[in-house]
C-alpha cells in the first residue's frame, strides 16, 4: 500500500470520527449537499460523464442513511424561510440539492428519496427541460470519444478540431484513446472560452463528425410535475441556458437568464420558485444584485457549511459530493465534514 494512499485513508478516518457532524455542541446548522448525477456504472451515460459529475445508486442510498443519522433532512426552502423568520431550526440540519436537471434524477435518485422519506431541491436549467439538447461538456465528450475510434485520425485533421490542439496537449490527452479523466481535464481548460464560442464550436466539429441522437437526457416537465407532486421534491432556477455569470455578458441576457428561467418554471410547475444556483459557481456584481432582488436565496459552490448566525443566503455554501470520494461511509463522513 503506497504511503500517499496509507495518509488519505488516515486523514478520512480523522475526519469522519472528529468531524462537526459528530460535535454535540453544535445548534443552527445547514449542510447543503450539491450532486449532479445517479447512474449505474453498466449504464452507457457513466462511461460519457465527468467523474465528478456522478454518484451510483448504491452509493447515493448509502449517503441518505448516514445522513439519518446524524442530520434532520429538509428542504432548504423550508430552513431559510424558519432563518428568515426566527423561526425554530434544527440542531443540525441536511439539505440535498441537484444541479441541472438530469432525467437519471428522476430515473434513479428520486426512488430512492421516496424510498427513505428524504426531501431534496433540483436547480432546472428552463430552457432545456423536456428537450434533446444537453449541456456542452456531455458533447464534446461524445464527439472525443467518436472521433478516437475512426481510421486515420480523419476528423482530428480538420479546421473545426484545431482548437482543441493546444487544449489536448496540456491535458495530455491521447486522441487514439482518449480516457474521461484526460478529456474532464480537457473540459475545465475550455472554460477559457465563453458559453457561446463553445457552441459554435461544436456545431463545427458536429458537421464534421455528427453524433447519434440519444435519449432525452433532461428532464421533461411532466417528469417534474410528477417529482413535485410528492411533497419530496422542490425546485429552483438553474437559469435558461446554464449561461455562466461574468461579466463578458451584456446586462440584458444577466437579466434575461436570471429572471426568465423563474417565470418558465413557476409558468410550468404552478409553484413559486425562490432559490437560485450560480452556474459554475461564477458570480458577478450585476449577478448578484438581480438574484437578490428575485430570489430569496441562492447556492455557490463554495464549500462549507451554513450557520443560521452569520448566514449570506445569496451566498449559501455546498460541499460537492461525487463518487470516487464519498463511496464508503469513512470517506463520505470525511468529505461533509468540510475539512477534505
Amino acid at each position: 500500500m503506497h504511503l500517499k494512499y496509507k495518509i488519505k485513508r488516515a486523514a478520512q478516518q480523522i475526519c469522519s470520527l472528529a468531524g462537526p457532524h459528530r460535535w454535540p455542541f453544535s445548534k443552527d446548522q445547514l449542510l447543503i449537499l450539491m450532486y449532479h448525477r445517479v447512474l449505474p456504472k453498466e449504464d452507457q451515460r457513466y462511461q460519457q460523464e465527468q467523474p465528478g459529475m456522478l454518484v451510483t445508486p448504491n452509493t447515493f442510498k448509502m449517503h441518505l442513511k448516514v445522513l439519518k443519522k446524524y442530520f434532520q433532512p429538509i428542504h432548504l426552502s423550508e430552513w431559510i424561510h424558519a432563518a428568515i423568520h426566527s423561526r425554530p431550526l434544527p440542531k443540525k440540519a441536511v439539505a440535498i440539492t441537484f444541479d441541472d436537471g438530469w432525467i437519471d434524477n428522476y430515473q434513479y435518485a428520486y426512488p430512492l428519496l421516496k424510498e427513505e422519506s428524504f426531501p431534496a431541491s433540483i436547480f432546472l436549467v428552463s430552457g432545456m427541460v423536456g428537450t434533446s439538447t444537453t449541456f456542452w461538456p456531455e458533447q464534446l465528450i461524445k464527439i472525443i470519444l467518436q472521433a478516437s475510434e475512426l481510421p486515420h485520425n480523419h476528423a482530428w485533421n480538420t479546421e473545426p478540431f484545431q482548437w482543441l490542439g493546444t487544449l489536448m496537449q496540456t491535458a495530455h490527452l491521447n486522441k487514439n484513446k482518449p480516457n474521461i479523466e484526460d478529456i474532464d481535464q480537457l473540459i475545465c481548460k475550455a472554460k477559457c472560452f465563453s458559453e457561446k464560442e463553445l457552441y459554435e464550436k461544436i456545431s463545427a466539429m458536429q458537421k464534421i463528425l455528427p453524433v447519434q441522437p440519444t435519449s432525452p437526457e433532461i428532464l421533461n416537465w411532466e417528469q417534474a410535475r410528477e417529482m413535485s407532486a410528492s411533497g419530496l421534491i422542490q425546485y429552483g432556477s438553474h437559469t435558461c441556458n446554464h449561461t455562466r455569470m461574468n461579466t463578458s455578458l451584456t446586462d440584458k441576457v444577466l437579466y434575461s437568464e436570471i429572471l426568465n428561467s423563474k417565470k418558465a418554471i413557476e409558468f410550468h410547475l404552478n409553484h413559486p420558485v425562490d432559490l437560485f444556483c450560480y452556474p459554475n459557481g461564477d458570480i458577478t456584481i450585476l449577478a448578484d444584485n438581480i438574484v437578490k432582488k428575485s430570489y430569496v436565496a441562492a447556492c455557490t459552490v463554495d464549500p462549507g457549511w451554513n450557520k443560521a448566525a452569520n448566514i449570506n443566503r445569496h451566498r449559501l455554501k455546498r460541499i460537492a459530493i461525487h463518487d470516487d470520494i464519498s463511496n464508503t461511509e469513512t470517506a463520505f463522513l470525511a468529505r461533509i465534514s468540510g475539512w477534505l
